[in-house]
C-alpha cells in the first residue's frame, strides 16, 4: 500500500518505505538531543493509519482530481496513537509519561491538540477511545503485521525511549525547571522533529530535496570567524569611540571561551555589539561544536540592516539565511527558480548555518501552533542565540520566554545571549531567566558606559503642547545645526511637523524638515532615511520630528535629540541616535526630554507606565548625579517597572478571555484541571494535562488588529493597477508579498475613517483595499483631512 503518490511522475512510495525512511531521518536529528529512540519509534508509527485501502483509494483520487476530495477527510493520525497506547501502556508513571508524550506527537503531527482542554474534556483519552471502526484499525493493524516492519524490535525501542524520557526529566530536578513546562518542551521538540522528518522525507521522494541537503552537519567556524577578525584589524582606532568598540570586540572573543549558557551583553548604544557579538558567536560555536548561529531582532530594519553587514564582513553570502516578510525571491528565470526552492527550503526548518529572523518568527517557533513553527523548532537545539534589543520583548511575553530560554540552554545544550544597552532584569521575575555567572560578557559595564558617554539627559520642565515644541525646536537651532524629534504618536508627530513648519514659512533661514512615521509605506521610510543621512552630512539647518521607529536599530546621529517621554529604555534608545559617534565638537550631544500634551497614551499602557516611572526617575537621577542612561539607573527603572503590583500576571501571557494564561496552559492546566474535577469529582488520569493547542491557537507574538492598505507611492501604484485589473486569483498570495513595502498596516477605526471619506478602493473582490491617489501625501503618508501634497 502507498504513502504517497508524486503527482508529476506518478511515482508511489510505499507506506513502509515512509515509515522506515522517516524513521531513520527522526533518529538522526534526535541524536544530539538525547532522544533517539523517543524520536524513531514515533516516527515509525505516525502514518500507520494509512495502511488500508480507503485512505489509498483516497490518495488516488486526490492525486487524479484535487477537486473532489476533502483534505484530512480521512483520518490517518489515530491508529498509530492507538497502537502505541495499547501496546505500551500499562506499566508504570514513567511508562504511562513516554507513551502519552509519543501518543500526542503523531495525534498532532497535523494540527496541535489539548491533552486536556480548558473546559476540561480529556481530549487525549477521546482521541484514543474514537471509534475503532471509523479508523479501520483492525485492517491497518493486519496489514502492518503481515509486514516485515512488525518485526523490528519495538519493545526494546520503547524501553529505550523511557530511559530517555527518564533521564530528561530528572534533568530537570537538577537545573531546577518546572517539570510540567519542561515535558511541554520536550512534546514540541518530539513533534518538530516528526514534522521535519515527515516532511523532508516526502520532498526527498518527490524530487524537491536532496538526500545530503537533510543530513545535520556542524559546520567549519574557522573561515567567517578569520574573516570578520581581518575586518576588524582593519577598523581605525584613532578615536575615542572605536577604541572602546574595539574593547568591546576583544572581551566578547575571549569570553566565548566559557561554556554553554545564558548571558548579557549589555554596552551603549553605538558601541559595537552588532559585530562584537557576532564576534562571540562565531568564536563560542567554534569551542563548543555548536550547529547554528541565530541572530534575532525585534525590527525588520534593524535585521536587513545587519544582515548586510553580516554578509559584507563575513563573506558567505550562502552560509546566511534572512528570513523575514521583507524577503522576496524574484523567479524571473530558471537561476532564480533554483535560488526560489532553496530559500523555500531554508525557511521551512532553519536548516542553515546562520539564521537572521525577527522576534516574531523566532517566538512563533517556541509558541505558535502553527505546525510550520513547531518544524522550526528543533533546530533551536545546540545553538547560539544572540537575541539583539532584548528590551524590546513585549511584558506579556517575559515568562514563557524565560522560561523557554532556560530550557533550550540546560536542558537541550543552546548557549543565549541577551544584548542591549538597557539590559531589562529578566532573572529578577517570578519565572526568572538563569542567568551564568559569570552573567556579563563585559567586565565592567558601568565603566564602559562611563566612559562612552556622549549625551546629558536635560528634562524639561512643565508641559509641552505642538506650538511650545516647535518654539523649542527653533531654540536649539540657534545653536546647533540638526535636531530630532521623538514623539510616541503617529499624531503627536503630525501635528508637532505640522507646527514646526508653520512657524519655520517664513524664516529668514529656512529649515528642511521631514517626518517619518508609520502612516508612510515602508519603502517611503526608506527613502526619507537615506534622504535624512544627506541632509545631516549638509551645513543647512535640517530637523525630523518622527515616531519611536527611528530608535529602533537606525543608525543615524543627530546633533540633539527631543524625546517624549516614555519609559527608560525608550529615551536611551533615542539618545543613541544624538552624538552617535562622538562627533560633537564640545563633548556631549544633548537631549531634552518633555511632556508632550498632544498624545493621547490611553492604547498604550506600557509606554504610559513607563513614561510615568521616567519622569519620576530622571529628575532623581540629575539631582544625584547620576547619569539615567547607565546601568544602575536601568536597574532602578526595571525595578520599578517589573514591581508593579500587576507586572507579575501581565508577564504570564494572559489570556483573559478565557481566564488563564499561556504559563499555566503549558504547565499543569489548573484551569482545565478545575472543570474536569467539577464534572468527574477527580482529576484526569494524564501525565501531561496541558492544552496546546488551545495555547497554540491564542499565541501571537506581536498583538495586531490591523489590517493592510496598499498605497500609491512609487511601485505601489503598479501593484494597484495590476490588482485592479490584471491579476488572476492564483498570483494574489505572491503579488501581495511583493507589494507589503507599499503597505501601511491601520487599525479598524482609521480604514472606517477612510471608507467614510471614500479613499478607499476594493480589490480583488474585497480581498485588497488600495488608497486612492489624493489621500496619501508625500510628506505625511496618509491623510484624511483633504487632498494630499505633491
Amino acid at each position: 500500500m502507498i504513502a504517497h503518490i508524486d503527482k508529476s511522475t506518478q511515482k508511489e512510495q510505499s507506506i513502509p518505505d515512509h515509515l522506515k525512511e522517516t524513521g531513520e531521518l527522526a533518529w538522526i536529528i534526535g541524536i544530539p538531543l538525547r532522544i533517539p529512540h523517543l524520536a524513531k519509534l514515533t516516527a515509525y508509527f505516525h502514518d500507520l493509519g494509512k495502511w488500508r485501502i480507503r485512505f489509498e483509494a483516497y490518495l488516488r483520487v486526490a492525486v487524479e482530481n484535487p477537486q473532489s476530495a476533502v483534505r484530512g477527510s480521512v483520518n490517518h493520525s489515530s491508529a498509530g496513537a492507538v497502537y502505541i497506547h495499547r501496546r505500551f501502556n500499562k506499566n508504570g508513571e514513567l511508562e504511562k509519561t513516554t507513551v502519552q508524550v509519543i501518543c500526542t506527537a503523531i495525534l498532532s503531527h497535523h494540527g496541535l491538540m489539548d491533552c486536556l482542554s480548558v473546559d476540561g474534556k480529556d481530549i487525549f483519552h477521546r482521541r484514543l477511545e474514537e471509534n475503532t471502526d471509523a479508523l479501520e484499525y483492525s485492517e491497518v493493524l493486519e496489514n502492518f503485521e503481515k509486514d516485515d516492519l512488525s518485526d523490528l524490535p519495538f519493545d526494546a525501542w520503547f524501553q529505550e525511549a523511557v530511559k530517555e524520557v527518564g533521564a530528561y526529566l530528572k534533568e530537570t530536578d537538577l537545573v531546577q525547571i518546572s517539570k510540567d513546562f519542561a515535558l511541554a518542551m520536550l512534546e514540541r521538540m518530539l513533534l518538530s522533529i516528526l514534522i521535519d522528518a515527515d516532511r523532508l522525507n516526502t520532498a526527498a521522494f518527490t524530487g524537491n530535496r536532496q538526500e545530503k541537503e537533510i543530513r545535520t552537519r556542524v559546520p567549519n567556524w574557522k573561515e567567517p570567524l578569520h574573516n570578520l577578525d581581518l575586518y576588524m584589524k582593519k577598523l581605525p582606532k584613532t578615536n575615542k569611540i572605536n577604541t572602546y568598540r574595539n574593547q568591546v570586540s576583544e572581551e566578547c572573543f575571549s569570553f566565548a571561551e566559557n561554556g554553554t549558557g545564558i548571558y548579557i551583553l549589555q554596552v551603549p548604544t553605538g558601541g559595537g555589539k552588532t559585530l562584537s557579538s557576532m564576534r562571540y558567536a562565531l568564536r563560542h560555536a567554534q569551542h563548543t561544536g555548536k550547529k547554528r548561529i541565530f541572530y534575532i531582532a525585534p525590527y525588520i530594519s534593524v535585521l536587513e540592516q545587519n544582515s548586510k553587514e553580516y554578509r559584507d564582513v563575513l563573506q558567505k553570502e550562502d552560509w546566511i539565511l534572512e528570513h523575514h516578510s521583507n524577503v522576496i525571491p524574484e523567479d524571473r528565470d530558471l537561476e532564480k527558480q533554483t535560488e526560489l526552492g532553496r530559500y523555500k527550503h531554508l525557511t521551512e526548518n532553519w536548516d542553515q548555518k546562520i539564521i537572521m529572523t525577527t522576534f516574531v518568527q523566532f517566538l512563533n517557533a517556541l509558541f505558535s501552533g502553527s505546525t510550520q513553527a513547531v518544524r522550526r523548532f528543533h533546530n533551536l537545539s545546540d545553538a547560539v542565540i544572540i537575541i539583539d534589543e532584548i528590551q524590546s520583548l513585549p511584558l506579556r511575553m517575559i515568562e514563557p520566554f524565560n522560561m523557554a530560554m532556560n530550557i533550550l540552554n540546560q536542558l537541550f545544550h543552546t548557549t543565549v545571549v541577551l544584548c542591549s544597552a538597557t539590559q531589562p532584569l529578566l532573572g529578577k521575575v517570578s519565572n526568572p531567566i538563569h542567568l551564568s555567572d559569570p552573567a556579563s560578557i563585559i567586565s565592567s559595564p558601568e565603566n564602559i558606559f562611563r566612559d562612552l558617554k556622549r549625551t546629558v539627559i536635560k528634562p524639561q520642565k512643565g508641559p509641552y503642547d505642538a506650538c511650545r515644541t516647535a518654539e523649542l525646536v527653533e531654540e536649539i537651532l540657534k545653536k546647533k545645526r540638526n535636531v530630532l524629534v521623538i514623539l510616541n504618536t503617529k499624531a503627536a508627530a503630525r501635528r508637532v511637523y505640522q507646527a514646526v513648519c508653520a512657524r519655520n514659512k517664513d524664516s529668514d533661514r529656512p529649515v528642511a524638515i521631514m517626518h517619518l512615521s508609520n502612516i508612510m509605506a515602508p519603502e517611503h521610510r526608506i527613502d526619507f532615511i537615506r534622504e535624512m543621512r544627506r541632509k545631516l552630512l549638509d551645513e543647512e539647518p535640517f530637523v525630523c520630528i518622527s515616531t519611536s521607529l527611528i530608535e529602533a536599530g537606525v543608525d543615524i546621529s543627530f546633533q540633539s535629540v527631543i524625546r517624549s517621554y516614555a519609559g527608560l529604555e525608550s529615551i536611551a534608545q533615542a539618545a543613541g541616535r544624538c552624538n552617535r559617534n562622538a562627533e560633537a565638537e564640545d563633548g556631549a550631544g544633548v537631549v531634552y526630554v518633555i511632556r508632550c500634551t498632544e498624545e493621547s497614551l490611553g492604547q498604550l499602557e506600557e509606554i504610559e507606565t513607563g513614561g510615568n516611572i521616567s519622569k519620576v526617575l530622571i529628575p532623581q537621577f540629575t539631582k544625584r548625579e547620576i547619569d539615567p542612561l547607565a546601568p544602575r539607573a536601568m536597574h532602578e527603572y526595571y525595578t520599578r517597572y517589573y514591581g508593579r503590583a500587576d507586572a507579575a500576571q501581565k508577564m504570564k501571557y494572559p489570556m483573559e478571555e478565557i481566564g488563564t494564561n499561556l504559563v499555566e496552559l503549558l504547565e499543569n492546566n489548573p484551569q482545565g484541571c478545575r472543570a474536569y474535577r467539577t464534572k468527574q469529582g477527580t482529576l484526569p488520569d494524564l501525565a501531561m494535562k496541558q492544552a496546546f493547542k488551545t495555547a497554540g491557537d491564542r499565541f501571537e507574538a506581536i498583538e495586531n488588529n490591523t489590517a493592510g492598505i496598499l498605497v500609491p507611492y512609487k511601485k505601489g501604484k503598479d501593484f494597484i493597477h495590476i490588482l485592479n485589473q490584471e491579476a488572476a486569483p492564483e498570483q494574489l498570495p505572491g503579488l501581495l508579498k511583493k507589494a507589503q513595502r507599499y503597505t501601511v498596516n491601520l487599525f479598524p477605526y482609521q480604514i472606517e475613517e477612510l471608507l467614510k471619506q471614500n479613499a478607499l478602493i476594493v480589490l480583488q473582490n474585497g480581498n485588497v483595499l488600495a488608497l486612492k491617489e489624493e489621500y496619501y501625501d508625500l510628506a505625511l503618508g496618509i491623510v484624511t483631512e483633504g487632498r494630499a501634497k505633491d
